[in-house]
């Protein structure tokens, strides 16, 4: 996946399947990244699993390759111990514990546990390469006690505080001797072991203030995190009952019509919220462009003026994402364009689809738009 140019971005269990052969399958690309930096979401939002979003993701720095890797290692202890080694009982202790905490690893690793550890170190250049950690977890599949050697994806030297006379030597990431003097290798080209003092304490002074802000950083996420990360603002409530929020994410065909949204449920007073995450589509790919959650504007909606009976929301233009509970009652046709939140007045389903009927009028559509649904509910 990296190597065709792609960062998922959302790598755990749930998103692995299995083949009936054994073979695992990695799926739901639904905010993956291009290598080009366009983002498959809504820019500026914090998407994807807490505990299994690596620790410079959390912290707004750049997510990579090594990122997908960090989410591998969290992905693979939670498969053998049953439980996430980054969750805690709220969003912001658990932003704390993956950006600063110590995994908790079950024993059940076994000699699984240092590719975990590798997988899992806070700095991305520390990760093993993809290739390094295939190997290693090539030999733990094979039954070989030890995984072999995980050097980082970038070689990292420091320097010891005492000087080093000509005999004296330090060990590089690869665990080979460095002479005292000698450059070393890294991701960006050579590095001297002996910096001038100054550059030293420009560097640490950096590093001191890197992490102040980090700090901040994770603070400020922790408290807004709590209201805005499953994209609803927390019902006030009396101090003796809770909210629990159920999410899922669901790609909506143009061509179906209604579709019922799997993975939660929706009761009378429930806070529902629908929120945009990717994808494009047409009500008519012979003549319309494609169009994104809110539909055409009213000079290109115009072009349909004879279809308009097609239409489910008379009010709304062709193309736009909407959705409507289903029961024993009917319910209103909401427009979700790139977010909606309502209150439920009934039990029901919740159903998506696009602003086009199905049948004759939908068949001429295509396209499709990834959602993610978050059901709040009193307890």
């Amino acid at each position: 996946m990296h190597a065709a140019g792609t960062l998922h971005r959302d790598v755990k269990p749930a998103n692995v399947l299995l083949r009936r052969d054994g073979n695992a399958v990695l799926t739901d690309f639904g905010i993956a990244a291009l290598d080009d930096g366009e983002f498959l979401t809504t820019t500026g939002e914090l998407v994807g699993s807490l505990e299994f979003m690596a620790p410079e993701r959390v912290m707004g720095a750049e997510a990579g390759p090594a990122s997908d890797l960090w989410s591998l290692g969290a992905t693979l202890a939670t498969v053998c111990g049953g439980r996430s080694p980054f969750r805690r009982p709220a969003r912001p202790a658990t932003l704390h514990a993956v950006a600063y905490g110590d995994p908790v690893l079950p024993e059940r690793l076994g000699p699984l546990r240092p590719v975990v550890e590798a997988l899992l170190r806070k700095s991305p250049d520390e990760r093993p390469s993809a290739a390094s950690a295939r190997a290693a977890l090539a030999r733990v599949a094979a039954g070989e006690a030890d995984a072999g050697p995980l050097p980082s994806a970038t070689v990292r030297v420091s320097r010891p505080s005492a000087p080093l006379s000509d005999a004296d030597t330090v060990t590089g990431g690869q665990g080979r001797p460095v002479p005292a003097v000698e450059t070393v290798p890294t991701a960006l080209g050579t590095a001297s072991l002996n910096p001038p003092p100054g550059q030293r304490s420009r560097s640490a002074v950096r590093k001191r203030v890197w992490w102040a802000l980090a700090g901040t950083a994770v603070l400020a996420a922790g408290v807004v995190g709590g209201l805005f990360l499953t994209g609803t603002l927390p019902l006030k409530q009396d101090p003796k009952t809770t909210a629990t929020t159920t999410s899922t994410s669901q790609v909506v065909q143009s061509v179906a019509g209604w579709q019922s949204v799997t993975g939660v449920s929706v009761r009378r007073g429930d806070r529902v919220t629908v929120r945009f995450i990717s994808g494009k589509w047409t009500a008519d790919y012979r003549i319309m462009p494609m169009t994104g959650p809110a539909g055409y504007d009213a000079n290109t909606d115009k072009v349909l003026d004879g279809a308009k009976a097609c239409k489910v929301k008379a009010g709304s233009p062709f193309g736009t994402l909407a959705a409507r509970l289903t029961g024993k009652r009917d319910f209103p046709v909401h427009a979700v364009k790139r977010k909606l939140t309502f209150k439920a007045s009934g039990n029901g389903t919740l159903q998506l689809g696009m602003n086009d009927t199905a049948g004759a009028c939908s068949q001429d559509n295509k396209g499709t738009m990834t959602v993610q649904v978050s059901v709040t509910r009193q307890g």
